[in-house]
C-alpha cells in the first residue's frame, strides 16, 4: 500500500471527524450547546494531536526503507469513543448519527492497525496489529506486511507466526474465498500463500505480486483442465519433468515458476513441441 493512500485516508477521517461533530451539534438541544461543546473539546483536542503525530509517523515511515522506530503516538479510535459517549449523553436518538461514527471508528482503526505495522509503537503493538490483519486485512495491507519482515521484530518468532496468518488469511480472503484453487492444486493455506510468493524477497509490492501469481494460477488450472481429466492431471502435477530440471511441476510452481508453467502448458494446448 502506498504511504500516499494512508495519508489521504487520514485527511478523510480527519475531515469527517469534523463534519460529524458539527452535524451532532446541530441535534443538541440549544441551550446545552455550549455544555456539549465545552465537553467536548478536550477529546477534539486530543484528537488532532493523534492526528498530527500519526502524520509524522507517515512521514517517518516514507523516509526509511523499513518501519521506524517505536512511537508512543496517542489512540486516533480514543477520542472518537469519548465523544460518542458524550454524543448519547446529549443526543437521545441519534438516528443517522450511530452508524456514522460507527463507520468512522471503523476506519480510524484500521489507520492505527497500519500505522502500527509501519512505525510500531511496541513489540504487543505490532503483534496486535498483525493478528487484526488475519482477521480484517485487505489486499493492499500485504505490502505492509511485507514491511514488517523486513523491521526491527523482523526475527521474533511471535511476529514470524503472526505474519504468516496475516498473509495467508489475507489471500485466502482475496484469492480463493471458496477454497477451490486448494482443492484443485491440493494444497493448504500455507502453500497457497507461497504459491502466490507472498513472503519471499520481491522486488515489487507483495499484493501485486499475488495479483500477477493468481492470474498465472487460474491460467494454468484451466489449462489442465482443458487438458486432462483429474487423475491424469494428479500424475502431471507431481511427476518429475525435465522441464524443470527433474521437479515435479507443484514444486516448481512454490518456487517461482508459475508463469514458466503456464508457457508450457500453453504449448502443450498448442501442440508445439518443447
Amino acid at each position: 500500500m502506498p504511504i500516499a493512500v494512508m495519508a489521504k485516508e487520514m485527511d478523510n477521517a480527519e475531515e469527517m471527524f469534523d463534519e460529524l461533530l458539527e452535524e451532532a451539534a446541530q441535534h443538541v438541544e440549544p441551550a446545552q450547546r455550549s455544555a456539549f461543546s465545552s465537553e467536548v473539546a478536550p477529546a477534539r483536542a486530543r484528537f488532532a494531536r493523534a492526528i498530527k503525530e500519526s502524520r509524522q509517523r507517515i512521514a517517518q515511515a516514507h523516509a526509511s526503507s523499513s518501519y521506524a522506530s517505536p512511537s508512543s503516538t496517542p489512540l486516533l479510535s480514543e477520542p472518537i469513543m469519548t465523544i460518542s459517549s458524550h454524543i448519547n449523553a446529549y443526543v437521545p436518538h441519534l438516528g443517522t448519527l450511530k452508524p456514522k461514527w460507527r463507520k468512522l471508528g471503523s476506519a480510524t482503526e484500521t489507520i492505527e492497525r497500519r500505522l502500527d505495522l509501519l512505525t510500531p509503537r511496541s513489540l504487543q503493538a505490532l503483534i496486535k496489529a498483525l493478528w487484526w490483519m488475519g482477521q480484517r486485512g485487505r489486499e493492499e495491507d500485504l505490502d505492509l506486511l511485507q514491511k514488517v519482515r523486513g523491521g526491527a521484530w523482523a526475527n521474533s518468532e511471535e511476529v514470524i507466526r503472526a505474519t504468516g496468518n496475516a498473509e495467508q488469511n489475507i489471500i485466502q480472503r482475496v484469492f480463493d474465498p471458496d477454497r477451490k484453487l486448494q482443492q484443485f492444486f491440493g494444497v493448504g493455506p500455507a502453500e497457497l500463500t507461497r504459491l502466490l510468493g507472498v513472503g519471499r524477497k520481491a522486488t515489487t509490492l507483495a499484493s501485486q505480486g499475488a495479483r500477477e501469481s493468481a492470474d498465472h494460477l487460474q491460467a494454468i488450472r484451466q489449462s489442465l483442465t482443458d487438458l486432462f481429466e483429474r487423475e491424469e492431471i494428479e500424475r502431471w502435477l507431481r511427476a518429475p519433468n525435465e522441464m524443470f530440471d527433474g521437479k515435479i511441476p507443484l514444486e516448481a510452481m512454490v518456487g517461482g515458476q508459475l508463469r514458466r508453467v503456464r508457457q508450457l502448458l500453453t504449448r502443450i494446448e498448442e501442440g508445439i513441441p518443447y
